[in-house]
């Protein structure tokens, strides 16, 4: 029988983004924020700078060995580990086209052979297609993913939605019974997937 699909976000669901940019940002800019701080997802409005200014500063942390060394999200790799005796992981990200490689490498580094493919919904830094699309096209159980707007527009799509809990996302509340919230990749996370996707 085959296994059922899950699609993951990459950015702060797999890997640790935020706190890599945070870094390189408070070095070079002579900042210090912190990650409680982002209670948005947009950033830029937390540094008080444009969209551009804020896409200027992502593409910088890009061409830095940080951003080729991003940690997993504690708990990942076990719950990956567990989860793959019955479901088979897509990456589906906002991430640029561009950045192909450096992605790649990083998953291999530390979740080596563990997604099939990644899809890439962003290309020239604008998003030309939507995840929810994507999802339906591999036909994903059900999709990890902490972007408000992006569990929004899955649930409406009728796909199910776990949401990892960031700052971004803790105000929310998300109505549809598709979505669940999810404080750690450890414990009842197993059952809940299990349960729910069967």
């Amino acid at each position: 029988m085959a296994k059922k699909r899950i699609a993951w976000d990459f950015d702060d669901t797999v890997f640790r983004t935020l706190e890599a940019v945070l870094v390189f940002s408070n070095e070079r800019y002579g900042e210090e924020f912190r990650r409680e701080q982002f209670t948005t997802r947009e950033f830029n409005k937390v540094w008080q700078i444009t969209p551009a200014q804020w896409y200027e500063r992502w593409c910088l942390f890009n061409q830095t060995t940080a951003a080729s060394n991003l940690q997993p999200m504690d708990g990942i790799q076990e719950l990956l580990g567990i989860l793959g005796q019955w479901y088979d992981f897509d990456i589906v990200t906002y991430r640029d086209e561009g950045l192909a490689q450096q992605t790649e490498l990083i998953l291999e580094r530390w979740l080596p052979g563990v997604f099939s493919n990644v899809h890439y919904c962003s290309r020239g830094g604008k998003r030309y297609r939507l995840k929810s699309d994507v999802c339906l096209q591999i036909g994903a159980a059900v999709l990890f993913e902490d972007q408000p707007d992006t569990v929004q527009a899955c649930a409406k799509a009728g796909i199910r939605v776990v949401v990892p809990t960031q700052p971004w996302n803790k105000g929310e509340r998300f109505k549809s019974p598709l979505v669940t919230r999810l404080d750690s990749y450890q414990g009842e996370i197993v059952s809940v997937i299990c349960e729910d996707v069967d």
